[in-house]
């Protein structure tokens, strides 16, 4: 009896040992990913280019995010004008040429804001003004994003014509012009207008100008959107508004 009672309590302490080492600490480190209570796992910083659909992606352009970034001048520059071309490239329907630059804004790529000679590919066309917004991902591609028709006639000739309208070297808005602007606009309530550009003029019994113009409702709610103003100044330097039209609105 006693020889079969001292093996039976042998194997016991051994199996206890066991059970004892078992329960003790891993040094093996936990594998990433895994639920285990407790572990913290970080990731690897990423090597990918931030998204711009994030406001902190680019710090420099946080501000842009949302609106249009309003140039200095109304010139366009070759990167909009790129752009427009580009995405053209197989568009059908109507054919537009950029004459002065609104702004563009920063999104996951670049809208740019073009006013536009716009000429619609049907029999007998009018060429009118219109704002085309052009969409430029990150990659370059770009596409027509949105056209917003004045509906009001160019009245630009194919040729130059002697008394006809054509477009101003400069598109600037000068000091005298800004006053007789102003001056123009006086007896227009409920609008105040900003020029933005002289688009086009026509020397006439005194000066036909064409201007883009930005105009602010001043109502409780001001709403603000973009307009064509033909402005005329007499022989004597006195103006008046002749037709202000509003693009359609985003």
């Amino acid at each position: 009896m006693k020889r079969l009672i001292i093996p039976l309590l042998c194997l016991a302490l051994a199996c206890a040992a066991l059970i004892g080492c078992g329960k003790g600490s891993s040094n093996e480190p936990a594998t990433p990913g895994t639920d285990t209570p407790g572990t913290t796992v970080t990731a690897a910083p990423s090597t990918d280019a931030p998204s711009t659909d994030s406001p902190d992606a680019t710090p420099a352009a946080t501000q842009l995010l949302g609106g249009y970034e309003k140039p200095a001048s109304p010139a366009v520059p070759a990167e909009a004008s790129a752009a427009l071309t580009k995405a053209l490239e197989g568009f059908t329907g109507a054919n537009y040429e950029p004459v002065a630059y609104l702004g563009k804004q920063v999104v996951n790529g670049t809208n740019y804001a073009l006013l536009c000679r716009e000429t619609k590919v049907v029999q007998n066309p009018t060429e009118t003004w219109a704002i085309v917004i052009v969409y430029q991902d990150l990659q370059g591609n770009a596409k027509i994003a949105e056209v917003r028709d004045s509906g009001v006639a160019t009245n630009l000739p194919t040729e130059s014509v002697t008394g006809g309208w054509s477009i101003p070297q400069d598109l600037a808005v000068s000091s005298d012009l800004q006053a007789k602007f102003a001056k123009a606009m006086e007896s227009k309530l409920g609008v105040s207008y900003t020029p933005i550009a002289v688009v086009a003029q026509q020397v006439v019994s005194g000066m036909n100008y064409a201007f883009l113009c930005e105009g602010t409702t001043t109502t409780a709610n001001p709403e603000t959107n973009y307009y064509i103003a033909i402005v005329y100044v007499d022989a004597q330097g006195n103006p008046s508004v002749t037709d202000i039209t509003a693009f359609p609105a985003a």
